[in-house]
């Protein structure tokens, strides 16, 4: 028979390994062979500041972290963001930077406080400026988007440096049609 403390002892160990979260995963793997291993030699790095491997191979001199908008490579993700160190000095901010499957920086921003966004597939937007993150180079700057399964429509009514319309863009390929 049972005692009082050994029986709420199995209870509370029934009730409280219904909230077990499985097997622990290594939170250093971002997805795509790529992994920030935090850097030993900056004393007191619970920042996470870290070295990027690939494949167990260190692939930059930089130093990353995740932060901010932080997105691993996934289903529909083909790069990953994170914050760029290029210069590290205790007490300095990084940029928001997207990565490929390699591990290039593929857009960055200019400084700290320029949001980037990675959407999905080739297109990302920093300063309401959207991107092909394939070719690097700028699509439009929009007033307005409507969001759809296949294609971002971003309107551009005002801006003068780019087309007026509508811009019907691929996610998955970058490209686009203008409307007027």
């Amino acid at each position: 028979m049972m005692n009082n403390s050994e029986l709420y002892g199995s209870i509370f160990q029934t009730i409280f390994g219904m909230f077990d979260e499985g097997p622990k995963v290594d939170q250093t793997f971002i997805g795509e062979g790529l992994q920030l291993i935090p850097d030993p030699e900056i004393k007191g790095n619970r920042e996470n500041y870290c070295r990027l491997y690939k494949d167990g191979t260190l692939i930059s001199d930089s130093l990353f972290r995740k932060g901010g908008v932080f997105t691993p490579f996934g289903r529909d993700k083909k790069y990953c963001t994170l914050i760029a160190y290029h210069d590290y000095k205790k007490d300095t901010m990084g940029n928001f930077c997207i990565i490929d499957s390699n591990g290039n920086i593929v857009m960055e921003s200019e400084n700290s406080f320029d949001s980037l966004y990675y959407l999905r597939g080739e297109i990302a937007t920093m300063k309401g400026i959207y991107y092909n993150l394939k070719t690097g180079q700028p699509i439009v700057k929009g007033d307005s988007t409507v969001k759809s399964k296949y294609y971002l429509f971003v309107e551009n009514t005002y801006n003068k440096d780019y087309e007026p319309g509508v811009y019907k863009i691929d996610y998955e390929t970058g490209e686009f049609e203008i409307f007027r």
